[in-house]
């Protein structure tokens, strides 16, 4: 089996709105994110002797990563009382507002739009790190299974490794991955 890895990082605000210290203020961490891969080397074709083009892992990572929650604020749709402040910038009201993000959650997995928090992006599961890592593997994997017709065994991590200072946090770590993609995405 081979394995390859790449790694982007972001910066994002988030909070635990029912967590008992701190994570339940609104805060930011610097992200960092890798998607590792492994399986058997494509044998013919543009990515003969890869398990897949680096290139195509790190736009997937940008498009559905980067591009949506860096430099913005990540909340979950439970967390009434910020997604209240977040839709109090917004025309019209707000039960309209909520059943329309609610819906965009049920169809994409997230809702993405500006908000008085500036560049929002809103999900179903509390913004943990071990939450984001599970949304961002599945928001990853039809287009990486599609890549490889199926066959790549796959996981994607996240910790947060630092703060802004550059310190290490080391309990703050977290890793979170998937043994395997199965085919029926």
């Amino acid at each position: 089996m081979n394995e390859i890895f790449t790694t982007i990082g972001i910066d994002a605000a988030h909070r635990v709105p029912l967590h008992q210290s701190r994570c339940k203020n609104w805060h930011g961490h610097r992200y960092t994110i890798t998607a590792e891969m492994s399986g058997e080397l494509y044998t013919s074709g543009p990515q003969t002797g890869m398990v897949m083009d680096f290139s195509f892992l790190k736009e997937l990572m940008m498009k559905h990563i980067d591009e949506t929650c860096d430099h913005g604020s990540i909340l979950t749709l439970s967390d009434y009382k910020f997604i209240g402040i977040a839709f109090e910038s917004l025309e019209g009201d707000f039960l309209s507002w909520h059943t329309k993000v609610a819906a965009a959650i049920s169809a994409n997995g997230f809702w993405k739009g500006q908000t008085v928090f500036g560049k929002t992006y809103i999900i179903a599961d509390v913004p943990t790190a071990e939450n984001l890592a599970k949304h961002w593997f599945e928001r990853m994997a039809p287009d990486v299974l599609k890549a490889t017709n199926g066959r790549i065994i796959s996981a994607i991590g996240t910790s947060r490794p630092s703060q802004p200072n550059g310190v290490s946090t080391g309990s703050s770590s977290r890793n979170y991955g998937f043994s395997k993609i199965e085919s029926g995405f």
